[in-house]
């Protein structure tokens, strides 16, 4: 379960980012370094009697780093997909800003196309009604000219059958002529207008095709603009869905990682009460063997060779045989003779409590052993204490001597020490 937390880069895509997500990053990184102390005095004082804490402790260590690897990458995905989302959010403000403005320029130049077809239609009305007009003075025109060369020129015959007198001929022909020629003017002023109607039409309709190209091109810049809009949402959306992503994530791993920081907890937990058995079982613990005590803890003594020295424990006076035993459990560091002690078994209690058993006649163990309370570790004799008297025995914390009568049970003082049961063979 752990493992598959660890391996939540499959999140990966491509991080509240930004400050919080530095401010988080921050704090898992506190944890880990606080997770790191708790376990620096368990690595201290865990010991070979506890194989399989150690080895759990162990795996989480190296779980807790990859969590908090695992977590630092993810955080510095959301803080760069924080950017990357910032970074879109400004260009899509700016094209916004550049669509509102072809928009406004769109409907600008429609406007201009729109007056520009208005004013074209107001050109071909008139024109129209200019045709019109030319068309019927035309018509009007061909008429009288008709009827004037019917008149024919003012000869003898027209002078001589004529009702009318000769000067009032020639005043008729005058008027006609001058009519005539009103028409003939007048048609070619309806030509003019009719050709600067044309002209001017011409021009609105180029204005307008230019217009109108403009509004083409100005269409086609604003659906690039929106592709590119479309584009970045995407984008966005996609940055937005793996920022959550990473964020679902770390959340999956702080939760991981509080599974892992109570695991921790509770190794140091079982770790102290492995600790706390010896310290809890302090004036309870049997004596090693049955017997008297003739020298007490700090008490100055010689020996059979006339050397002087201070008791760093205790010893005590057994019969020959005896079985000697273990006070508590532990494990056998060492076990054999050593230089002025003679055959000594030391015990490691775990957390540096040791207990040294020496003045052995024979030893029933071997370095390496896990010994309970109560096992036999070796047999007094006479032949081990014909130096120094009694079996000695001595209890260590560290390289600290400290008194075994504290440790104890109250009956075993100065009086006989009886074995109850009888020890493990």
């Amino acid at each position: 379960m752990i493992l598959h937390i660890i391996q939540l880069n499959r999140y990966r895509t491509s991080a509240a980012a930004g400050p919080q997500a530095r401010h988080l990053l921050l704090v898992l990184s506190l944890l880990c370094l606080l997770a790191n102390i708790m376990l620096l005095p368990l690595a201290a004082e865990a010991t070979d009697h506890q194989p399989l804490l150690q080895e759990k402790k162990k795996q989480i260590e190296t779980n807790l780093d990859r969590l908090q690897r695992g977590i630092r990458k993810q955080q510095e995905a959301i803080i760069t997909e924080d950017r990357q989302e910032t970074d879109i959010l400004t260009e899509l403000e700016t094209l916004n800003e550049r669509i509102g403005k072809k928009e406004v320029r769109i409907n600008a130049l429609q406007g201009q196309i729109i007056a520009q077809k208005r004013k074209t239609e107001l050109k071909e009305k008139a024109l129209l009604t200019l045709h019109r007009q030319n068309s019927s003075l035309r018509t009007q025109l061909a008429k009288r000219i008709r009827a004037y060369y019917m008149t024919g020129q003012i000869g003898f015959l027209n002078i001589a059958f004529s009702a009318k007198s000769f000067s009032e001929l020639l005043s008729f022909r005058d008027s006609f002529d001058v009519l005539i020629h009103y028409d003939e003017e007048l048609l070619n002023n309806y030509s003019r207008a009719i050709k600067k109607l044309k002209s001017s039409k011409k021009a609105l309709l180029l204005e307008q095709e230019i217009l109108q190209s403009f509004f083409t091109e100005v269409g086609q810049e604003k659906q690039e603009a929106q592709a590119d809009k479309d584009k970045k949402e995407t984008i966005l959306a996609r940055t937005r869905t793996q920022k959550q992503l990473h964020a679902e994530a770390v959340k999956e791993m702080l939760g991981s990682q509080q599974q892992l920081s109570t695991s921790l907890v509770s190794i140091k937990r079982k770790q102290a009460r492995r600790e706390n058995r010896f310290l809890s079982r302090k004036g309870q613990l049997e004596a090693p063997v049955a017997g008297t005590i003739i020298t007490q803890f700090l008490e100055k003594s010689t020996n059979r060779m006339g050397i002087a020295e201070t008791s760093m424990g205790i010893a005590i006076e057994a019969a020959d045989g005896s079985p000697v035993i273990a006070t508590e459990a532990g494990k056998v560091l060492s076990a054999g003779y050593l230089q002025g002690s003679g055959n000594t078994v030391i015990i490691h209690h775990g957390f540096q409590y040791y207990t040294i058993t020496s003045r052995l006649e024979n030893i029933a163990t071997k370095k390496g052993a896990q010994v309970r309370p109560g096992d036999i570790i070796g047999r007094a004799g006479d032949t081990a204490t014909l130096i120094d008297a009694g079996l000695y025995f001595e209890i260590r914390h560290g390289k600290k001597s400290i008194d075994p009568l504290s440790w104890l049970k109250p009956t075993v003082k100065t009086a006989q020490v009886i074995l109850p049961d009888g020890p493990r063979g």
